[in-house]
This record gives C-alpha cells, sequence and structure tokens, in this order.
C-alpha cells in the first residue's frame, strides 16, 4: 500500500514539474513572439518611412547637363522607356478615373493631377 501512494506522490510531483515547465516555456514562447512582432512592426515602420523619403527626393531625370552627355541611342531608349511608363500611368489613371466615376468622392477630384502633353522630336532611324 505504502508502495502503490509513493508511486502515486511521484507521478503527481512529474506532472507537476512537467506542468511549471510547460508553463515557463509558453511564457518564453509568447515574449519571443512579443519580440518578433514588435522587430516586425519597426522593420515595417522603417520601410514606409524609406519608402516616403523615396518617394519625395526621388528624380525621375539626370540633369540636363548629364542628359547632354548621353549617345543618341541611350536617348532614344530613354525616351522609349519613358514613353512606355507614361503609358502605364494612363492606363492606371484611367482605371481610376472609371473608379471615379463610379463611386463619386470629394478626395478623387480634388486631388486629380492635371497632365499636360507636349510633342517630342522624332528622330528618324
Amino acid at each position: 500500500m505504502q508502495n502503490l501512494a509513493t508511486t502515486e506522490k511521484e507521478s503527481s510531483e512529474n506532472w507537476r514539474r512537467a506542468a511549471k515547465d510547460n508553463y515557463r516555456l509558453a511564457l518564453q514562447l509568447e515574449h519571443d513572439k512579443s519580440c518578433a512582432v514588435q522587430q516586425r512592426d519597426e522593420a515595417l515602420h522603417q520601410i514606409e518611412q524609406m519608402r516616403q523619403l523615396f518617394v519625395h527626393n526621388v528624380r525621375l531625370l539626370p540633369s540636363d547637363h548629364d542628359l547632354t552627355k548621353l549617345s543618341l541611342d541611350d536617348i532614344r531608349s530613354l525616351q522609349t522607356q519613358l514613353q512606355q511608363e507614361l503609358s502605364k500611368l494612363s492606363v492606371i489613371e484611367q482605371v481610376k478615373s472609371n473608379k471615379g466615376q463610379q463611386t463619386p468622392s470629394a478626395e478623387n477630384s480634388a486631388a486629380k493631377p492635371t497632365t499636360t502633353t507636349s510633342s517630342s522630336p522624332q528622330h528618324p532611324k
């Protein structure tokens, strides 16, 4: 009988120890998770800050002085790339304009940029 009581007591102690160990492990994992989430949030915040800086400080073209140094082929290539980018922007503008007509809002009409077009000289090839 005493042997059975000792076995039950040892078993109970083992369960209690395992429960405490699991609880400590759960606390540690929860802490690690919180730290990882905080690091992720800080990294995302830094990315957003860098993106904002980039958007505000980006220069689409090199200076006029740098452009004059480009070869004719480079100028034509740059012109083609810019025309492709303008085409993409036109498509995006059209899509957003169509969405704005479906659900009009003051923000869309107030923030709509005005565009001007200029003809660029055509280079014979």
